[in-house]
């Protein structure tokens, strides 16, 4: 069979006939399904993108995508049930409106059937570590979740003290923050030969609060070669713990630590440090 110019019409008109009842009818069921993924709504970016950071995080931002025919309404959701901005087309007006608007969100406007809208809440909180989805009447994105960043606590033995050919039971305690569910400790055993990983998973119950203490427990033999050179880990997300085997003593040197107890502890001592300075200037300017 030869094509000339103009006839590509013509020769998917001369396949389709030549297609079974059953054939004609999955082909149709395709071209329909085609025409409905055109139309989208997607979150295609949001930051923080993962953890809120209550002493760095300032705002949340998210930006949702859309491509809809006659768009006669938008929404952003927070924890899959309510709905924090709602924009309505108005069709006497023609315009759009937000009608509602609450627990200090925002969101650009709306232009047309298919653009992008940025949504965003400045000093976000406890109650923000959720998911987020965006929608249509019909149509909604997948939902997008920040939690609450996490920070470690404490790395201890449980049955001190560390000797050779003794299994040691380490107990480690990190800050966990909402929303609650299944967390994975990891804890990482660094030895002279490499790195061996085990994952406990810790289920948390849900609270009121916007972090609670979870507690994950390890058991490690440890050997002669082990004595001051292999290192126990545990790792929650991103921010970890690391302390070196060492039978000296009880209270360990911490290693490598991130975003711990001590890091918060500190700059709250900074802060009022800061606090007292002002009120000694000010006490010498009246």
């Amino acid at each position: 069979m030869f094509l000339v110019a103009g006839s590509l019409r013509s020769f998917l008109v001369l396949l389709y006939t030549r297609l079974s009842r059953s054939s004609k009818l999955l082909a149709v069921m395709i071209l329909t399904m085609a025409s409905y993924t055109s139309t989208i709504v997607e979150i295609v970016d949001i930051s923080p993108s993962s953890v809120i950071n209550f002493r760095q995080t300032t705002a949340i931002v998210i930006t949702c995508r859309y491509n809809v025919k006659n768009l006669s309404e938008f929404r952003l959701t927070q924890n899959f049930s309510e709905v924090v901005v709602k924009i309505e087309y108005n069709k006497a007006e023609n315009v759009y409106k937000e009608t509602i608007q609450r627990n200090g969100f925002n969101c650009g406007p709306i232009h047309g059937d298919k653009g992008d809208i940025i949504c965003w809440k400045l000093n976000p909180n406890c109650e923000d570590a959720t998911s987020y989805t965006c929608s249509s009447a019909k149509e909604s994105s997948k939902p997008k979740i920040l939690k609450v960043k996490p920070y470690m606590h404490s790395l201890r033995v449980v049955n001190p003290p560390i000797k050779a050919n003794k299994i040691s039971i380490f107990r480690c305690t990190a800050y966990v923050g909402s929303p609650f569910g299944n967390t994975d400790f990891v804890w990482l055993e660094k030895r002279h030969r490499g790195i061996n990983i085990h994952v406990n998973q810790v289920y948390i119950l849900q609270r009121d609060t916007c972090s609670i203490p979870a507690v994950s427990l390890y058991n490690y033999t440890v050997k002669e070669r082990d004595i001051g050179s292999t290192s126990i880990s545990c790792l929650v997300e991103d921010v970890s713990i690391t302390k070196i085997l060492d039978p000296a003593g009880n209270d360990w040197n911490h290693f490598g630590q991130t975003d711990n107890a001590d890091k918060l502890c500190e700059a709250n001592i900074t802060k009022l440090l800061a606090l007292a300075a002002l009120l000694l200037f000010l006490g010498k300017h009246r």
